[in-house]
């Protein structure tokens, strides 16, 4: 909501995680183009910002604002986004015309998002005036498409750790290693002593290709072969190739593994580095690692 001490432009760049491997549907009204269209650019300009690719921005159009909820309603129905925002503008008239609408869209977002797994983000203005309306589509108080794409961002993010099943390559890509590390250290005592090799590999891994593949590395509570204490971890072999091919996985969190994304991270990080076929140009790195 804009105010005059709030812009719905401004917000903290360095809280918006990296939406390169996301993808985006955006169902726009064609009723007040001059506005709608104002928040469409707000909005993409924004997720390309922060990495969104063009081809993974998909823009769709519907006659006025209480349309949004069928097309937010089939976009989420054929899958395949991490997250829909719907932008429209409503604006006061003579008749109650104006509160039916806003009401209709509000409850059917609304149930959306109480009944569907994609998060579905409101952008629909509801002002007394044009001017109002101005204000907040790249005036005064900013762009309400600007704040629907960050909260769509954050939400996608959501939506991925929560519900949908990770690749390796997305999982390590959301975080960055000063996130990481901890972690690693207390599943590694003394990696403190190698942090710069770490890094060095937590940096490749974010840049190398994955290979595509069906396959899954689950964790799950297991018995160590060695203490026999249950602990929570993924089979070795999911780790024994390429580091090409790990990226390409599956990540599945099975009953009893309470790792947290961080913790999951961390020991997928340890495993790849210490199980998997690191490139040739990381040999050096290896071998320091067990001098």
């Amino acid at each position: 909501m804009a105010t005059a001490l709030h812009n719905l432009s401004d917000y903290d760049f360095t809280k918006v995680p990296d939406a390169s491997n996301m993808c985006f549907g955006i169902v726009v009204a064609e009723w007040n183009p001059e506005v709608t269209g104002a928040l469409l650019d707000g909005a993409v300009k924004t997720l390309e910002k922060h990495g969104a690719l063009s081809e993974n921005i998909h823009v769709k159009t519907v006659p006025g604002s209480f349309e949004l909820i069928y097309g937010a309603h089939q976009m989420v129905l054929n899958g395949g986004y991490d997250a829909v925002i719907i932008l429209g503008c409503v604006i006061r008239g003579e008749t109650p015309h104006f509160d039916y609408i806003c009401q209709g869209v509000t409850y059917g977002i609304a149930r959306l998002n109480a009944t569907q797994e994609i998060p579905v983000i409101y952008g629909l203005l509801t002002t007394n005036d044009l001017q109002q309306a101005q204000d907040r589509c790249g005036g005064k108080l900013g762009n309400k498409g600007d704040e629907c794409a960050i909260d769509a961002i954050k939400m996608a993010k959501f939506y991925i750790y929560i519900i949908r099943y990770m690749k390796l390559y997305q999982l390590l890509q959301s975080f960055e290693f000063e996130e990481l590390f901890p972690a690693v250290n207390e599943m590694y005592p003394n990696a403190y002593l190698h942090r710069d090799i770490f890094e060095k590999a937590f940096n490749m891994l974010c840049n190398i290709q994955p290979v595509v593949s069906k396959k899954t590395i689950r964790y799950e509570l297991k018995e160590d072969p060695n203490s026999k204490d249950m602990i929570v971890g993924a089979d070795d072999t999911s780790f024994n190739t390429t580091w090409d091919a790990c990226l390409g996985k599956e990540i599945k969190k099975g009953k009893g593994a309470s790792l947290n994304d961080e913790e999951l991270a961390a020991n997928c990080l340890l495993n790849i580095l210490f199980l998997g076929r690191h490139p040739l140009s990381f040999e050096k790195d290896y071998r320091k690692l067990f001098k």
